[in-house]
């Protein structure tokens, strides 16, 4: 083990020969030492005994180069480099290689840039150097970058292979969650908890929870949940009344609105267990509610207003006992609700029309009950014929108008309740500030006249008799 400054100096034989046997053991033994030589030059080999390495000093005689380990294994000792010259590269080509761009980092170039790092954090960065571009959560791998404007991941296999990406947690298939494409059937498959939870088939169709397309195939989603069957949930967090928790919306393929179904909250904000289903249609692109189905305990439908039987043009729907109603703003007269048919025509007409002046047409005038058979009846008792004459007799009948219709509405005919009989007056649902406002059972009366007209037309047929045999006397 020996150094030399290879600096021979003047001086007699013996020490000559001594200085010049030295330099040799010196180069023979690639300056092996613990120490540094003393005296360095560039492109000089050190055999640093202490570290174990082979050393050579770089070009400009300032520091030392690991070559080689003294056991024959290899070491390398490289620049730091960069992506335009890197400091392992190839003779033909010297812009190609590995680098460092920086403490602990480790990068490949090719034709002079960047491709690929793995800096001092571990992660990797292909085509890119900013890690900073993504979340924390999700930087151990890294592809492109800000700048690109196409950036992509390809995994190949053959015309009936199985592309996977998989999430394991270490137990089980050691895949429980996998994203996969199977080129035999050209389905996208998407696994959860080591099972099948979604498939975008081959037509595109999306499958949550099953693989098999129901119905005639031209559903582009299918939900299926076993024997619950499938459901689609909307959630929020807000805590307002009125809110929206969900929609559905129907677009054409210009992006116009067509028509849309919204889940709204109620006006419950403490318990939040109420809520309305609200339907939309667009018409010159204004999405606007036509009817909804409100929160209220009795099933109530509404088309064209917001609270039942409101004082707005539309219809109420109501279930249970509740009552219904039709209400048009409108001062004019004009149809409320008509039934038709093609019964006696064969083409459509209007059967029974209800007006907005309160008239009834009817094509065919006669009210049938159910059957009129004795058979069908109990308690049979004939009219009070003399109570029949007397309601007849002394109940007047007048034209007027109501107090609440407008000057020019056609007149009614009728009687005045204060006038008729007791057993003729029946309540009302409608109340003003005196209380419950009556009116007739028009059944009772009907009867009464018929009654009295009976007794009438049989009192007429005896006068006639008598006159008859005086006129022939």
């Amino acid at each position: 083990m020996a150094t030399h400054d290879y600096i021979i100096a003047n001086q007699s034989g013996a020490a000559f020969r001594t200085d010049l046997n030295n330099a040799l053991a010196a180069i023979v033994s690639n300056n092996s030492n613990s120490s540094s030589p003393s005296t360095t030059y560039a492109y000089q080999w050190w055999a640093d005994t202490s570290a174990g390495i082979l050393k050579l000093r770089n070009s400009a005689n300032n520091a030392w180069i690991d070559m080689l380990n003294l056991d024959g294994t290899f070491v390398f000792d490289l620049e730091d480099g960069s992506a335009s010259a890197p400091s392992l590269r190839f003779a033909d080509d010297v812009n190609t290689g590995i680098f460092s761009g920086g403490a602990d980092e480790f990068n490949i170039a090719t034709g002079g840039v960047e491709r690929m790092a793995i800096d001092s954090s571990g992660r990797l960065l292909v085509n890119g150097t900013d890690a900073s571009a993504v979340h924390t959560n999700a930087d151990d791998v890294i592809i492109g970058n800000t700048s690109a404007s196409l950036m992509g991941l390809s995994i190949v296999t053959s015309t009936s292979g199985y592309a996977t990406l998989q999430f394991s947690d270490g137990g089980g298939n050691k895949n429980q969650g996998q994203i996969a494409y199977n080129h035999s059937t050209n389905a996208m498959q998407f696994t959860t908890n080591e099972s099948l939870a979604m498939t975008i088939d081959s037509s595109g169709r999306l499958l949550i929870g099953t693989t098999t397309q129901f119905g005639d195939g031209n559903d582009k989603l299918l939900i299926e949940k076993g024997t619950d069957g499938g459901r689609i949930g909307f959630g929020t967090s807000a805590t307002f009344s009125e809110c929206i928790i969900g929609s559905i919306h129907a677009y054409w393929a210009d992006n116009k609105k067509v028509a849309a179904i919204n889940f709204f909250g109620g006006s419950d904000t403490t318990n939040r267990d109420d809520g309305s289903i609200r339907f939309a249609t667009s018409e010159s692109n204004n999405l606007a509610e036509k009817c909804r189905i409100t929160n209220e305990s009795t099933p109530t439908f509404l088309i064209q207003q917001t609270s039942a039987n409101a004082d707005a043009n539309g219809w109420t729907l109501r279930g249970a006992i509740q009552s219904s109603s039709c209400c048009f703003t409108s001062t004019d007269v004009r149809t409320f609700f008509e039934f038709t048919s093609k019964h006696s025509t064969g083409s459509k007409q209007s059967k029974i029309a209800f007006m907005t002046d309160g008239k009834i047409f009817a094509r065919n005038t006669t009210l049938q009950a159910y059957t009129s058979e004795r058979r069908t009846k109990k308690n049979i008792i004939e009219l009070d014929s003399e109570k029949a004459w007397n309601t007849l007799r002394d109940t007047p009948f007048y034209t007027f108008n109501f107090k609440d219709e407008i000057e020019g509405t056609e007149l009614h005919h009728g009687p005045i309740v204060d006038e008729c009989p007791e057993d003729l007056i029946v309540p009302t649902l409608k109340k003003d500030e005196v209380g419950i406002i009556n009116t007739i059972n028009t059944e009772k009366l009907q009867y009464r006249a018929y009654s009295a007209l009976q007794q009438a037309l049989k009192k007429i047929e005896v006068l006639e008799t008598k006159v008859a045999a005086l006129e022939a006397a």
